[in-house]
Parts: C-alpha cells; sequence; structure tokens
C-alpha cells in the first residue's frame, strides 16, 4: 500500500480549518482511499488534492485504456473513479453510469460474461437505490445472454427493449430495427424459423427505411431472407411508398 498512508496523511491535513458537510465529505474521501487499499489497489492515489480531479483523472485513463484494448487497466481505473463520484452521486450520476457500464463493457470484451451481467445487476441495484428509479439497460443484458447462448433469457430481455422503443416518439428508431434483428436471430439460433421470420422482415423493412437498400446491414438482412426462400417484392414495395410519404410529409412543411 504504497500511497494508502500518504492519502490519509493528506485527508486529513486538508480538513483541517474546515467546518462541516466541507470536512465529512473530504473524510469520505480517506475512507474511499482506505477502500481501495483494503481492496489490494496498492497504486491508487490521490492525484489531485480535489476528489473530483481525481476521479475525472481516473475517469479518462480508463476511456485510454478501452481504446487501446487494456481491458484490465480501463475496469482498474473505472472502480477508483466510481469509488470516488459515488460520494457526492447527486453530482455524478452520469458518470457513475458510465463507470458501471465501462466496467462491464470490459469484461463483455475480455469473454467474462458472468462477470459483465453481474456489473449490470449492480448497475440496476445501485441505480435504484441512489435515485429511486431503474436505469434500462435490457439491451446490454440482452446482448450478454445472445453470447452466453442463453436465447429465452436474451428473448424476454430484448422484448423489454422493444416495449421501452415503442413509447418513444421516434419514426425510425434504429435500436428498434436490430432488437429486432437479435430477437430473429434469437428463435433461429432455437430451431423456430416461424416465430423469427416476423422479426427478421421487420428489421430488413426498418434498414431500408434508415439505412438504405445499400448499406451493408441491409444487405446482410436481405441475404438472410433470401437465403430462406422468402419473396421481399412486397415488403420492399411497401418500404418505398413508406419512404416516399416520409418525404411528401417533410415537403408539405
Amino acid at each position: 500500500m504504497n500511497h494508502f498512508y500518504e492519502n490519509i496523511f493528506c485527508g486529513f491535513k486538508n480538513a483541517i480549518g474546515r467546518n462541516g458537510i466541507e470536512c465529512l465529505l473530504i473524510i469520505a474521501v480517506v475512507a474511499a482511499c482506505f477502500n481501495c487499499a483494503m481492496a489490494g489497489d496498492d497504486d491508487f492515489k490521490m492525484v489531485y488534492k480535489n476528489y473530483e480531479d481525481t476521479a475525472d483523472h481516473y475517469f479518462y485513463l480508463s476511456s485510454n485504456s478501452y481504446r487501446k484494448g487494456d481491458y484490465k487497466d480501463s475496469q482498474k481505473y473505472d472502480r477508483w473513479a466510481l469509488k470516488l463520484y459515488t460520494l457526492n452521486p447527486e453530482y455524478h450520476e452520469e458518470r457513475i453510469v458510465c463507470c458501471y457500464l465501462g466496467i462491464a463493457g470490459a469484461a463483455k470484451e475480455m469473454g467474462n460474461y458472468d462477470e459483465a451481467l453481474a456489473t449490470y445487476k449492480e448497475l440496476q441495484e445501485t441505480y435504484k437505490q441512489l435515485y429511486g428509479k431503474d436505469y434500462k439497460i435490457y439491451d446490454k443484458v440482452a446482448d450478454i445472454y445472445f453470447l452466453k447462448g442463453d436465447y429465452h433469457e436474451a428473448i424476454a430481455n430484448y422484448n423489454e427493449v422493444l416495449k421501452i422503443c415503442k413509447k418513444r416518439k421516434y419514426e425510425y428508431n434504429s435500436d428498434e430495427m436490430h432488437t429486432n434483428g437479435y430477437l430473429a436471430s434469437c428463435f433461429d439460433s432455437l430451431g423456430e424459423p416461424e416465430k423469427a421470420l416476423p422479426y427478421a422482415l421487420q428489421a430488413y423493412k426498418m434498414s431500408l427505411k434508415i439505412l438504405g437498400s445499400s448499406h451493408s446491414t441491409t444487405r446482410i438482412y436481405r441475404a438472410n431472407l433470401r437465403r430462406k426462400g422468402i419473396n421481399l417484392d412486397a415488403i420492399e414495395a411497401e418500404a418505398r411508398a413508406e419512404i416516399k410519404a416520409m418525404y411528401e410529409k417533410k415537403d408539405d412543411k
């Protein structure tokens, strides 16, 4: 614990001559340093006297590590930043969420799917305790179940995503498009092509409208449907008619 006593000394030194909430917050920072040290984070250090600046420092280190593919370091820095941001969660809601998503995302990239799921569940619980509401990450949870081959759980979560998408006012929602595609893949993987087909057709139709007929995603949807022997003339004509109506509606405005 190379920096542990240094962190404690700096914390109490800064607390001298201060009163009330500010003093308590500094002591809380010292407690966070203690928690890091006890968790085996020997190289944790308060880089700046201000806990927020230190948290931001580790947050950006995590982002850089993730981009470089150093997922273990990325997780480490996110955990350190999280310990500090949660000292005053009212002002750091977005960063707290980003830290959890970063930790889970790094776990996913390393193939640690159970760890990723556990982190998403921890985010749900922490978010509810801090802010009194759920943080809806059904799509990310569904993706992990899909990768694990647990298609029934994936389908349940993807259906929750569709419910949320339908409540939004966006006419063309790419999340809804991709979710339909994943649901089709789930049912195909379960050997239920008749259940997969409506989702596959909806994903293709939405892709035509959102991305265009030449986009790589659209081409993949099209190729998969043609391999199944599906005639796409009717749905393509329907998509073209809806695109035309959309532009005419814009011109009227």
